[in-house]
């Protein structure tokens, strides 16, 4: 009696497997696409242009710029951030126009230093940033060339004019796996450097403190700059930028697509289980029917009797 009805129920299964294939192609990218579209990322940035901010100082009449001052100088830069960033907010900084697609600036490196292997001479490519010479011996700089000499080290301080709260910066976490790929500090040392050149994260708003747990509020703020990289080296555009990116989920497509993907797969599982069990039937189908010929020809006569030799050409 069991065996009918798994019979039945197979048949039934085998008809309906063209169905059944056909439901579990279709609900899977559908589940994938609904998982795809349910997550979206708003990304809001403040960009401040602060090259020709006036210089602060007591005894002066604020009419000089930092970049018309030797450094290092001190500036003061209002900010309106009209609607609240939300989210991860990252702050950068960016060079407008800093040449650094010159090939004699992206070639003055050392790789293995910059893997934090210890090179105790480092390459030619780091010319003229190779050595320090002093009046007894010549050491060895790491990290050497024109990428490290270069080092942007203007500072920044973002300052609530209302409630006179300083936002709370730190500079970890704030690069991705992908971009520490060739990079590593040297043991026993804190903090390397990330080469690309143009715009690059400074820091990164800590969320876990009180006020910033969802990023930056609306409101008007002072950003106090520290002008610390010499025009002479550098006299094209600075800029502060605040980048939030906030990631939405929409609960209802996400549910969708994870509903749609788990049935696809399960309909896809049900065929592959239904089309193997068919292979086998059929393969042992194949095998009794071999076997049942062999016993029909043995019942039929068909299979000659025995005859000794000796009785072959006996008259």
């Amino acid at each position: 009696m069991g065996n009918k009805k798994f019979d039945l129920l197979f048949s039934c299964l085998l008809k309906t497997f063209p169905f059944i294939v056909f439901t579990a192609i279709i609900l899977i990218p559908i589940g994938i696409t609904f998982l795809c579209i349910s997550h979206k990322v708003n990304i809001k940035e403040q960009i401040i242009d602060y090259t020709d901010c006036k210089a602060f100082e007591f005894d002066s009449d604020g009419s000089l710029t930092c970049a018309e001052k030797n450094v290092p100088c001190v500036c003061f830069h209002n900010i309106n951030i009209t609607d609240s960033l939300e989210g991860d907010v990252t702050v950068y900084y960016e060079l407008e126009s800093f040449d650094q697609l010159r090939s004699d600036y992206v070639n003055s490196r050392d790789d293995n230093q910059l893997m934090g292997f210890p090179v105790p001479i480092p390459s030619e490519n780091c010319e003229p940033y190779r050595f320090v010479h002093t009046t007894k011996e010549k050491i060895s700089i790491s990290p050497c060339g024109a990428i490290a000499d270069a080092m942007f080290n203007d500072t920044y301080e973002l300052r609530n004019t209302y409630s006179n709260i300083i936002t709370p910066f730190h500079n970890f976490g704030i690069l991705t796996e992908n971009e520490k790929v060739g990079y590593h500090n040297p043991e026993n040392w804190e903090g390397w450097m990330k080469t690309e050149w143009k715009r690059k994260p400074y820091a990164r708003i800590d969320k876990f403190q009180t006020h910033f747990e969802n990023g930056l509020q609306a409101g008007e703020y002072e950003l106090r700059v520290g002008y610390n990289y010499p025009s002479s080296r550098y006299s094209g555009r600075r800029k502060f930028i605040i980048s939030a990116n906030l990631t939405t989920t929409y609960t209802s497509l996400n549910v969708i697509g994870i509903i749609s993907l788990v049935i696809g797969l399960i309909l896809l599982v049900i065929a592959s289980f239904a089309f193997i069990i068919h292979k086998r039937i059929k393969g042992n189908e194949g095998d009794n029917n071999g076997d049942v010929d062999v016993v029909n020809e043995n019942l039929t006569g068909n299979h000659q009797p025995h005859i000794p030799e000796d009785n072959l050409y006996r008259p």
